[in-house]
């Protein structure tokens, strides 16, 4: 193999295997859903809105919590989940 063609096979290998899809990020959780983070790690979720709501806690640099019903006016607490608390979606 010459050097142009392993340079080229090199850099297609790079190329296919470099390169991730974006992750597509779902509809956001309304206002009236409050999620912080505390410094423990711990995530809080509270659904103020009038109406139950189907959610998912979106983690950066971890798998992201399954989806949960969180009721009208009820809270949820993750315990220590791996990564940062990024956001929270409808699912």
């Amino acid at each position: 193999m010459t050097a142009a063609a392993s340079a080229a096979a090199l850099l297609a290998g790079t190329v296919v295997f470099g390169v991730a899809a974006p992750a597509s990020a779902g509809e956001l959780a309304p206002d009236c859903v409050k999620a912080w983070e505390y410094s423990s790690g711990h995530v809080y979720v509270w659904n103020t809105c009038a109406r139950d709501k189907r959610i998912k806690v979106v983690m950066a640099w971890g798998p992201d919590q399954a989806c949960t019903t969180l009721r009208a006016g009820y809270d949820k607490l993750y315990l220590d989940p791996f990564g940062r608390f990024d956001r929270v979606e409808l699912c």
